[in-house]
């Protein structure tokens, strides 16, 4: 089963796809928080990624 992709939303930018290893590192290193909103493919909406994680 292959890794789902994610992408995210960042300064009114798209970034991805990446997997939510590379999300997790984001949010590690300070480039990302949880107030940042991510999505993968199927989603109508992109939920903050804290809402997976908190």
């Amino acid at each position: 089963m292959s890794e789902q992709q994610w992408y995210m939303a960042k300064n009114g930018h798209q970034i991805g796809p990446m997997s939510e290893g590379e999300i997790v590192g984001n949010i590690h290193n300070g480039s990302s928080d949880g107030k940042t909103w991510c999505s993968r493919p199927g989603c109508r909406t992109g939920p903050r990624w804290r809402k997976y994680h908190n």
